[in-house]
C-alpha cells in the first residue's frame, strides 16, 4: 500500500486467510509502506510507540525480527516498540524449522542420537507450503526442495558428508534471510576394531588364561559409547557398552564347557558401523583345582645361607592334600617343603637357603607330589601344570654374595638383606643389623650398604662402590679393590672406642660422627693399633666422654702434610650431627 495513494484491489473471501499482518498501529503512528507474502512482513512507519503483530498460523517457526524491539511473543500475537519519532523499516522474517536427521538416515545402536554413517542422509523440516528451503552444512548449500501442501519438507544431501561433526541449517527462499538454528550432528564411517581382550581381573590363574569360571567376564578396550558383543566361536556370549574412557567389561550369559575357547570381540559404533572382530583369545575352561599363582614372603629380598622364605601356592578352591609329601623343585636346584594348606585354597611351601644355590630371581618349576594326592571336595584332582611361575617381586638367592657370623653366640647369622633403593649411586644392595652381639659380615659381590649395631664388629667388602657403617661400637672395616666409605659412630658411645680401618685407599673416605675440633683434643700417633694392622691412629678426647679412637693402616702422620690424606670438619644438613671426614688422596 502506498502512501500516496494509488489503486489496489481487495479480494474478500469466506473466511480470513492466516497471514502475518498489522493488528495494531500507534495512535499517532504514519505508516508508510507494507508488504508480505503470507508469512514473512515488512513495513515502514514514521513515529513512535507499540505495534501489534498477528503472526497467523505460526507453527514451529521462531520469528527474526528487524527495525523493532520485540517486548512480547505470546502464541501468535508479537508485541514490538518503536523508540523515537523518525522513520522506522521493520522486518519480520521466518527461518524454516531446526532440520531433523531422518529416522531412516539416522543408523546405528539409535535412530534418534544424530549420529550415522550415512554420506548422504536425509533431513526434514516445516516451512511456508510452496517455498523452497535450501540446506547448509556450515556455510556449503548441500541441497534443496520446494514445501509441501502441509508445510513439511524433506531433503536428501547432494554433497557426501566427511567423516567429523556437522552444523546443519536450513534457509527460506530469500538469501538474505535468516537461517535456522543448526542440528548439531556426527557423521562416522569408520569401525573399531576391539583392542585389549583379556579375562576380567581376578579370574585368570597363574597368567595362562584359565580359570575355573565358567561364566567369566572379559575386559578391553574400544571406541567409546560402542557396543561390544563377545563370541566364543560364531556364539553370542553376551553384549556391553564402551565406557566414556574407552574401557569396557561383558559378562558371559551362556556357561562355557571344560575346554580350550576362543573368545573374540566385535564393536558396532554409534554410527552404526561394525568392525571386524578382535584377536582370538585362547581361554581353558578348567574346573579342576589349578594353580592361580605363587607368591613369597619376603616378596623382596636377597637371602644368604641359613635364611628362610615361604612359598604359598594359590589353588584357586580349597584343596585336601594326602597320602605324603609334596615339594616343590625351584630354578636353583633346591627343594620347598609343603607345610600345611590342606583344606584350605592355598598351600604353603618352606624353603631354607643352603651354600650354592645362588640364583638372581628364585622361580618355581614344577611340583613333585612324592606319593600325595590333592584333590577338591568333589574327588577332582588338583592340575599343577600351570605351576612353574615367578612369584611377584624380586627374590634373590646369593649365600655366595655375602655371610654373617656372630661371635657372641658362635652361630652363623641368616642374612636377610635387601636390594638397595636409596641415594648413593652404583649401590645395588644393603644389609643392616643394628645388633649389640658382635658380628662379622663379610660381602663377596661388588656395591654393598652395610650397617651394624653397637658390638665389636668386623666387615669386609671386596668390590666396586660400598659403604661400611660399623656403628657405635668398635669396629675393624676392611675395604675392597674399589671405592668405599667407612662410618665410625661416637655420637651415643657410653665407653672408650677403637675402629681399625683396613685397605683404606686413594678415593675412600672415613667419616667419624660427633667428633669436632671445637669439643675434642686431637692426638695423631703412629704405629698404633692391633697386631698386624697398625698405622695412623687418632686419639679424640674430651672430659667426661668417652675416647673414639680410629686407625688407618699403612698411612702414617706425615701424609696429613704430604697430601695423602685430607681431614675436613662439617655438620651433616640432614641430622644436624657433626663430623669428621679422612678422605684419601693417594
Amino acid at each position: 500500500l502506498p502512501r500516496n495513494g494509488g489503486p489496489f484491489t481487495i479480494n474478500l473471501g469466506a473466511t480470513q486467510d492466516a497471514v502475518t499482518h498489522i493488528a495494531s498501529l500507534p495512535m499517532r503512528g504514519d505508516l508508510l509502506s507494507v508488504t508480505g507474502d503470507g508469512l514473512n512482513l515488512n513495513f515502514s512507519m514514521v513515529g513512535d510507540g507499540p505495534v501489534v503483530v498477528d503472526l497467523g498460523k505460526l507453527g514451529n517457526q521462531t520469528p527474526v525480527v528487524t527495525g523493532a524491539t520485540v517486548t512480547k511473543l505470546a502464541g501468535n500475537e508479537l508485541d514490538l516498540s518503536l523508540v523515537g519519532s523518525g522513520q522506522h523499516d521493520v522486518t519480520i522474517s521466518f527461518a524454516p524449522s531446526t532440520p531433523v536427521l531422518a529416522t531412516a538416515s539416522d543408523s546405528g545402536l539409535s535412530n534418534s542420537d544424530n549420529y550415522t554413517k550415512v554420506t548422504l542422509p536425509t533431513f526434514t523440516g516445516s516451512y511456508v507450503a510452496g517455498d523452497t528451503v535450501t540446506l547448509f552444512d556450515g556455510a556449503t548449500a548441500i541441497g534443496s526442495a520446494l514445501v509441501g501442501a502441509n508445510g513439511q519438507w524433506s531433503i536428501t544431501a547432494t554433497t557426501k558428508l566427511a567423516d567429523g561433526v556437522h552444523q546443519i541449517t536450513a534457509q527460506g527462499p530469500d538469501p538474505n534471510g535468516p537461517k535456522s538454528a543448526a542440528l548439531t550432528m556426527t557423521v562416522d564411517t569408520l569401525a573399531a576394531t576391539p583392542t585389549n581382550l583379556a579375562l576380567a581381573p581376578g579370574l585368570e590363574a597363574g597368567g595362562h588364561n584359565i580359570t575355573g569360571v565358567t561364566t567369566p567376564s572379559f575386559t578391553g578396550k574400544g571406541e567409546a559409547k560402542g557396543r561390544i558383543t563377545i563370541y566364543d566361536g560364531a556364539t553370542v556370549l553376551g553384549t556391553g557398552t564402551v565406557a566414556a574412557n574407552g574401557t569396557w567389561s561383558v559378562a558371559d550369559t551362556v556357561p562355557l564347557a571344560r575346554g580350550v575357547h576362543s573368545i573374540t570381540a566385535v564393536e558396532e559404533d554409534l554410527a552404526g558401523n561394525i568392525g571386524t572382530a578382535s584377536a582370538g583369545l585362547a581361554v581353558t575352561i578348567d574346573t579342576q583345582p589349578s594353580v592361580g599363582g605363587v607368591t613369597a614372603l619376603p616378596p623382596d629380598a636377597i637371602l644368604g645361607a641359613g635364611a628362610s622364605a615361604t612359598l604359598t601356592v594359590a589353588m584357586g578352591q580349597a584343596v585336601t592334600v594326602s597320602g605324603g609329601t609334596p615339594t616343590l623343585t625351584l630354578n636353583n636346584g633346591a627343594i620347598a617343603t609343603y607345610a600345611s594348606g590342606s583344606g584350605t585354597g592355598t598351600l604353603t611351601f618352606n624353603y631354607t637357603v643352603a651354600p650354592k644355590q645362588d640364583v638372581s630371581r628364585l622361580a618355581v618349576t614344577g611340583i613333585n607330589l612324592n606319593g600325595a594326592t590333592v584333590t577338591d571336595q568333589l574327588g577332582a584332582t588338583a592340575d599343577f601344570t600351570h605351576v612353574a611361575i615367578t612369584p611377584p617381586g624380586w627374590l634373590e638367592i646369593a649365600p655366595s654374595a655375602i655371610a654373617a657370623f656372630d661371635t657372641s653366640t658362635q652361630t652363623p647369622v641368616p642374612v636377610v638383606a635387601n636390594h638397595y633403593t636409596g641415594p648413593i649411586a652404583n649401590l645395588q644392595s644393603e644389609y643392616i643389623n643394628i645388633s649389640s652381639d658382635n658380628l662379622n659380615i663379610t660381602a663377596s659381590t661388588p656395591n654393598w650398604f652395610i650397617h651394624s649395631g653397637s658390638g665389636m664388629d668386623a666387615i669386609a667388602v671386596s668390590s666396586g662402590t660400598n659403604v661400611l657403617d660399623g656403628g657405635t661400637g668398635s669396629n675393624f672395616l676392611v675395604g675392597g679393590s674399589g671405592t668405599d666409605t667407612f662410618f665410625v659412630d661416637d655420637r651415643g658411645s657410653l665407653a672408650d672406642t677403637w675402629s681399625t680401618v683396613a685397605g683404606f685407599h686413594q678415593g675412600d673416605e672415613a667419616t667419624i660422627w660427633g667428633v669436632t675440633p671445637q669439643d675434642f683434643k686431637l692426638a695423631w700417633v703412629d704405629d698404633q693399633g692391633a697386631f698386624g694392622y697398625t698405622g695412623l691412629t687418632l686419639h679424640a678426647t674430651a672430659p667426661s666422654r668417652p675416647t673414639a679412637s680410629l686407625t688407618l693402616t699403612g698411612y702414617t702422620q706425615a701424609d696429613l702434610t704430604n697430601g695423602r690424606l685430607t681431614v675436613q670438619f662439617g655438620t651433616d644438613a640432614a641430622s644436624g650431627s657433626a663430623y669428621m671426614n679422612i678422605h684419601g688422596n693417594a
